[in-house]
């Protein structure tokens, strides 16, 4: 019974978030809170292992998440993002289907380092008139520019020190996976133009209807400047360093090439950096709940509570594996139970420890199923505002991207269960 308890709980603080009465901030400690009562946890516990404890579950990652958007802001301020953007949009000329897959490989570039609401609208500000200018449809362009995200963000190493901190596995175990991820997600983005703008061109859709503001991109940043998206990922991935040490070496590097004094790399230094705090609060502080929900739900009385419900729905072999991530792969929308940014948080790891499925299998089904959230869960901020930027309905865009990411996510399932099963 209190299983069965724990589980309705989580539907009703779902129903909550889905219908925007509760934000995710104050739902995911209340839930927590809610599950740690019904289980019978002790009040001296919840405060020390819920609560004390839940606030630094995540420590490691919400560094990375601060450092990460640091250098985000120092590639902004400096005009390094800007640049390659503008370099990206000469190389595509005035056709609009060579000028949408540049756009979109810059944007993916870009993202394999920057996250963050603010880095999405500096780079969508400028991303999306191009595409506008060049006769790109509104709904198209904004299908595309978020895959694109989604498609950096698969090997976003502020994502990766999450996934990892979340999941108790190591970086290697997933890196190859991660690769694997990012090319399924750019044939899917590829895909999504070429159809859509065949559609487009079919039925005569009319061009973006808000104008590009014509001004020039300028920027002073060097070219040798414009490898620092590369930096932080050639250092996790080829020579192994931690990932906020990554970080620290692109935030010097793209410093040291764009200042021309030492007073002007430190005051740069020292604006991006409270900004980037400034930019990193909202998702520390939504981490800072999910840990608390890990905490929670981990704690040996509500493991043991739910281990049977869990269990029995659980897949068993490859095939029902695959089933279970693609067929259930829309509950990764609206922060559902297999969204690692929502209910997820908590589950993932309580499956992981069930082992009925190898850890691994778990931690790439979510994976998996967080394609679907991180490109068009509708709940996303940087949604509303592509959505809002380009004069399309959130809903609609989500409807319009869901059957492309259906496919996707079960693709990466497969891949899932060839790795990991």
């Amino acid at each position: 019974m209190i299983g069965i308890a724990i589980l309705v709980i989580f539907l009703v603080f779902a129903g909550l978030m889905i219908s925007g009465r509760l934000p995710a901030l104050l739902s995911l400690p209340l839930m927590a809170l809610s599950i740690a009562l019904v289980a019978g946890i002790p009040g001296s516990e919840i405060i020390s292992e819920v609560i004390e404890a839940g606030v630094l579950r995540l420590s490691s990652a919400y560094v990375s998440v601060i450092f990460g958007a640091i250098l985000g802001q120092v590639m902004m301020t400096t005009g390094i993002t800007e640049k390659i953007i503008k370099k990206a949009a000469e190389l595509g000329g005035e056709n609009r289907t060579l000028v949408s897959i540049v756009m979109c490989a810059a944007t993916a570039l870009l993202f394999t380092t920057l996250s963050g609401l603010g880095a999405i609208i500096m780079v969508g500000s400028i991303v999306l008139p191009i595409l506008a200018t060049v006769g790109v449809p509104a709904m198209v362009a904004a299908g595309s520019f978020l895959l694109s995200i989604g498609c950096g963000m698969a090997v976003n190493l502020t994502n990766w020190a999450y996934w990892t901190t979340l999941t108790n596995i190591q970086l290697s175990d997933i890196r190859g996976f991660s690769l694997v991820v990012v090319a399924l997600t750019a044939m899917t983005a590829l895909v999504y133009l070429f159809v859509e703008l065949r559609r487009a061109e079919n039925s005569r859709t009319a061009a973006w209807a808000m104008p590009a503001s014509g001004e020039e991109i300028r920027s002073d940043a060097p070219w040798y400047s414009l490898i620092t998206p590369l930096i932080p990922l050639v250092l996790v991935l080829g020579f192994k360093l931690p990932i906020v040490t990554a970080f620290i070496c692109g935030i010097a590097y793209a410093l040291l090439t764009t200042s021309r004094s030492v007073a002007q790399f430190v005051n740069t230094f020292s604006r991006c950096a409270f900004k980037g705090v400034s930019d990193a609060a909202p998702a520390v502080m939504l981490m800072i709940s999910i840990g608390m929900v890990l905490k929670a739900v981990m704690h040996p009385a509500v493991a043991e509570a739910l281990t049977g419900p869990l269990s029995a729905i659980l897949p068993r072999g490859a095939v029902g594996y695959v089933l279970f991530f693609s067929v259930l792969a829309p509950l990764a929308l609206y922060r559902g139970p297999l969204n690692m940014y929502g209910l997820g948080s908590g589950i993932v790891s309580l499956l992981s420890g069930l082992g009925v499925l190898p850890p691994l299998a778990i931690t790439a089904g979510f994976l998996a199923t967080e394609r679907m959230q991180v490109i068009g869960d509708p709940t996303n901020t940087h949604n509303v505002w592509v959505a809002n930027f380009t004069k399309v309905d959130v809903d609609k865009l989500t409807l319009k991207l869901l059957p492309y990411l259906w496919v996707l996510t079960a693709a990466v399932a497969v891949v899932a269960a060839i790795m990991f099963m």
